[in-house]
């Protein structure tokens, strides 16, 4: 990710393009950057896709590198 932030659960899509959860301040999930949570849903990145991170883990978990749609 770009700048000192953190995520959970990201997964390559191609190049710099990740799955990933909304920025954290740190490597500690009790500083997740709540002004960022309220984008979800809207551009709000350099190309990656931000999701909760239950959705972020969901993909974690059940796609193997190299899925494709």
């Amino acid at each position: 990710m770009c700048g000192n932030v953190y995520g959970q659960y990201a997964c390559r899509i191609t190049g710099s393009i990740l799955f990933h959860s909304v920025p954290y301040e740190k490597q500690d999930k009790s500083t997740l950057e709540w002004w960022e949570y309220d984008k979800l849903g809207e551009t709000a990145s350099l190309g990656c896709i931000r999701l909760t991170v239950e959705d972020a883990k969901w993909i974690y978990d059940n796609c193997a590198k190299g899925t494709r749609s």
